[in-house]
């Protein structure tokens, strides 16, 4: 475990804020001259100045299993990129979210990865979407029978399916006008309340932990000045949705003019195949608690390999603050993580 810490501590001080290639490249380096002598093939891959390495023992595009995990970070104040350990905890930008889980996939690779049919993908994009990461290495046709990405399922919750994005730019146009006379314009964003009222209708309110779609209305926007009706207005709605997309583009084109920002497929792996009942049970072993398939109303990059039809399950150790001050991961739960991590992937190999 010290090993592991100790990288994790190197990993969390590279300043790897979504978009900054640079310092993403020194990281990168330095976890390829950490695996200098192991004999492991390191493949480098760009699109749009986002880079992402490839390490495996071969130079085969396919494998059994594959490692996912993401090395840029949500932006921080200077002090949190500097690690420090208090109260059994690794407290730094990225401890949980999630270069602990990369210190350890790498210290994994070094010590088994030339013995272990396995491939780690390190992408610099997960926070933005992984267009240029994840997707595009699994357009580039690398594949896996099973993946693990742990970058989510807190507390070593075994997640097996997340909900998809649907984010939406609503509308509503009127006509311009002197507000000293309102009867002469048309108020675009009395227009929009009105809309996004019988959009909400769309989506229950009891739905908290459940597998359902939510909506949430994150921004609005409209008027260009105090003394003038406003001809145009817009909302952003973040959809997560559970069944089918186009159904619910339908129902909100039926109520309002609307253009897709962003959107993402659901990650939905069979909770009975084969390797993730392996892994549920060596999750019970290690952590001391009963351990079955359970989903997540987040997004990861884990739908990128999904859309290829690659299966795989999330799952990560104890931590917390995801996104904010004083990010940590639990110490006693990586050994936990990292003990699963290496029987799964060696439980069938004389190692």
């Amino acid at each position: 475990m010290k090993e592991i810490i100790e990288l994790a501590k190197q990993l969390i001080s590279f300043k790897t804020v979504t978009g900054n290639h640079a310092e993403v490249a020194r990281l990168f380096a330095y976890v390829e001259s950490y695996l200098e002598h192991t004999g492991l093939k390191i493949r480098h891959y760009e699109r749009e100045g986002f880079q992402n390495l490839v390490i495996s023992s071969s130079s085969s595009k396919k494998s059994q299993f594959g490692l996912m995990g993401h090395v840029d970070v949500v932006p921080a104040e200077e002090e949190l990129f500097e690690a420090k350990i208090e109260d059994g905890k690794l407290i730094g930008r990225g401890a949980i979210d999630m270069k602990t889980q990369v210190a350890a996939m790498v210290v994994f690779m070094k010590h088994y990865g030339m013995q272990a049919p396995v491939t780690l993908f390190l992408t610099s994009d997960e926070e933005t979407g992984g267009k240029n990461g994840a997707r595009y290495l699994a357009e580039e046709e690398f594949s896996c029978e099973f993946f693990i990405a742990p970058d989510g399922g807190n507390n070593f919750e075994l997640v097996t399916k997340e909900k998809g994005v649907l984010a939406l730019k609503v509308m509503a146009r009127g006509k311009a006008g002197h507000s000293s006379r309102p009867w002469e314009g048309k108020n675009a964003i009395e227009s929009l309340i009105e809309k996004l009222a019988r959009l909400k209708l769309l989506f229950g309110e009891e739905n908290e932990d459940k597998w359902v779609t939510t909506m949430s209305l994150n921004m609005i926007k409209g008027g260009k000045a105090m003394n003038q009706i406003p001809d145009e207005a817009e909302a952003l709605l973040d959809i997560r949705y559970v069944d089918d997309a186009e159904i619910w583009k339908q129902r909100v084109g039926e109520i309002a003019e609307f253009e897709v920002v962003k959107f993402g497929s659901i990650f939905n792996t069979n909770p009975d195949h084969p390797e993730v009942k392996r892994l549920a049970k060596l999750m019970s072993k290690f952590t001391g608690k009963h351990i079955k398939p359970t989903f997540e109303s987040g997004a990861s990059d884990a739908r990128h390999f999904a859309e290829k039809g690659m299966q795989g399950a999330i799952f990560n150790p104890n931590g917390g603050n995801y996104h904010a001050k004083r990010e940590y991961v639990e110490l006693d739960s990586i050994q936990k993580f990292y003990d699963i991590l290496k029987e799964f992937l060696t439980e069938k190999l004389s190692v």
